[in-house]
């Protein structure tokens, strides 16, 4: 009988140490990558993630409802175009809320999505908690498709999701392998639930910002942000933990949502790397994906060295009304 790792959802097998799935023995529940994953927290390499376009057929072409995951710091043009190719019945669910500043309306970042991407379907804002997964539960109660799939990019809270689900039924279900490492799904983790099958799915391809691995826990977000201001002249520039630097060519603010605990410092000699040039309107968020983004007060031209220009992404930023109505 065909076994699969609860990690990351390959077949599992004891042939050779270099494919993936491999195991020891058949006993073990994780293939040896996940195992190291959860326990050493070992991220010396990441497997690569499916075809997008791929995914999104099969699950298209099947009787199935999504549930699509984009986390709040990544509500970006690429994402949301993979949500609109979806044309299976589906909601949209924004992930780690809880982060954002309570400053910010979740009304209002709901009427912007629905304006930015004419977002016709359900949107649920959820938390990594049981009051969020009742929320997901509930709604699986009204589904009368059978195959229910978790889609979004990797790291979005898929897995995460599931796993409270399943600890609000008591199940006893091995829990699914959660991390912030890219990638860590890598096949389709099947689950029951309520007569339902439910996928988590391995998480869309997406050009991350590919840091040091001494670099992934301090650039990672686990608590409400705190928002820090920059205030730039054109012969400044932020240098963030020698991984990327940004110049503008006018006075101008950026508020950095992201990890606190990163250092970023200002400079005033332009790194001898890679650049890119970006026209930035007034009250933009620019996203620098997998990390965080900057909010740009005024419009300027912003200089980017370091980064690809696929790492980054522009939008019209969500931020304003301090009435928090949810």
């Amino acid at each position: 009988m065909n076994k699969h790792c609860l990690g990351c959802g390959v077949l599992l097998q004891t042939t050779n140490e270099k494919d993936p799935g491999y195991v020891k023995n058949l006993s073990m529940a994780y293939c040896m990558r996940c195992f190291r994953l959860k326990h050493y927290h070992d991220v010396a390499s990441f497997a690569m993630p499916k075809d997008n376009e791929k995914i999104i057929f099969e699950v298209n072409k099947k009787q199935s409802y999504v549930f699509f995951f984009v986390d709040v710091l990544h509500l970006e043009p690429s994402i949301m175009k993979l949500y609109q190719k979806i044309t299976a019945p589906k909601t949209l669910v924004i992930s780690k809320v809880d982060i954002l500043p309570k400053s910010i309306s979740l009304v209002k970042l709901k009427t912007w999505l629905n304006k930015t991407w004419a977002i016709k379907e359900d949107i649920f804002f959820v938390k990594k908690n049981a009051t969020s997964a009742k929320k997901i539960l509930n709604s699986l109660k009204n589904i009368s498709v059978p195959n229910i799939y978790f889609l979004g990019i990797t790291n979005s809270g898929k897995s995460s999701m599931i796993n409270e689900l399943l600890a609000l039924e008591n199940s006893s279900r091995v829990a699914i392998l959660e991390s912030e490492i890219p990638n860590t799904t890598q096949d389709y983790i099947k689950v029951s639930l309520q007569n339902k099958n439910l996928f988590d799915s391995v998480g869309f391809s997406y050009p991350y910002v590919v840091l040091p691995p001494s670099l992934y826990q301090k650039f990672l977000v686990k608590k409400e942000i705190k928002p820090k201001t920059y205030f730039l002249k054109p012969e400044s520039i932020l240098n963030i933990e020698n991984i990327f630097f940004l110049k503008v060519n006018n006075k101008t603010s950026l508020t950095w949502f992201g990890s606190d605990k990163i250092k970023i410092q200002k400079i005033y000699q332009e790194p001898k790397t890679n650049s890119l040039f970006l026209n930035v309107s007034s009250e933009s968020n620019v996203i620098i994906k997998g990390l965080g983004f900057f909010y740009v007060k005024d419009a300027c031209t912003l200089t980017i060295f370091g980064l690809k220009s696929e790492n980054v992404s522009v939008v019209a930023s969500f931020l304003g009304s301090r009435d928090n109505n949810e």
